[in-house]
């Protein structure tokens, strides 16, 4: 009996040895996980590049195939093999906006800024024309909707066409939003996602009516024999 005991704590005793081992190789291994992380983080690096070095990455675009070859060869160097780019049919040409310059030159001159919307066509040179601003219902019927654009036909007709409300835009002095802390999150923030979830759900089903919008309203540009439209921003620019 008293051998079998021993024998007994024997082997408990060497399974909490190997149980501490254990624990102390996951340690181990956790911790070179997170000093990898917080010392050696690629993160920013990698954002960069794709971002500012190779920009808008639109499908079938020279930027896309080149961040994928730099993504294939950034890989190869961090152990990965066969790495390789894929070509594939969508449908569509590959499109790039080499350059965009817009001035307004009456009744002052100054320099707009704006972005080319994707697979916009050239304009074969300048354009120079006058301008119309074309303020579009909120939440129209169709039938409010084929009333708008029979009225505006002819104003549109030889114009270029300014989409949306002039917006003012206003100066703010206070300091930049930050990350919340734990203490923040706890004294309320989950109510106010609730409520960007609510804003964010009705700001989707709006975006489904807008976009049936403006549909009509390129083919009423496009009938007038215009195709060049700008959309104001919400900061107040094209």
């Amino acid at each position: 009996m008293r051998s079998r005991a021993l024998l007994a704590l024997g082997a408990v005793a060497l399974s909490t040895v190997a149980l501490r081992a254990d624990d102390a190789a996951s340690r181990d291994i956790t911790w070179k996980i997170r000093r990898e992380a917080t010392e050696n983080s690629q993160i920013m690096k990698t954002l960069h590049v794709l971002t500012d070095v190779y920009g808008p990455r639109l499908t079938g675009s020279p930027n896309l195939k080149s961040a994928g070859e730099w993504a294939v060869k950034q890989m190869e160097s961090w152990g990965f093999a066969n790495g390789r780019l894929e070509p594939w049919d969508f449908g569509k040409p590959g499109w790039l906006n080499q350059r965009f310059t817009a001035h307004l030159v009456s009744p002052v001159t100054d320099a707009l800024v704006g972005e080319v919307l994707a697979w916009t066509p050239s304009t074969s040179g300048p354009v120079r024309a006058a301008v119309v601003n074309l303020i579009l219902p909120e939440r129209p019927s169709q039938e409010e909707i084929a009333a708008f654009f029979t009225a505006n036909a002819s104003a549109v007709k030889g114009k270029m066409v300014l989409i949306g409300r002039h917006q003012i835009v206003p100066v703010s002095i206070n300091p930049v939003n930050k990350r919340l802390d734990a203490a923040a999150i706890q004294r309320g923030t989950c109510t106010k996602a609730i409520d960007l979830h609510a804003a964010f759900v009705g700001t989707a089903a709006g975006a489904t009516e807008h976009r049936h919008l403006r549909r009509h309203l390129n083919v009423l540009i496009v009938a007038a024999g215009r195709r060049h439209r700008w959309d104001l921003s919400r900061e107040g620019r094209p």
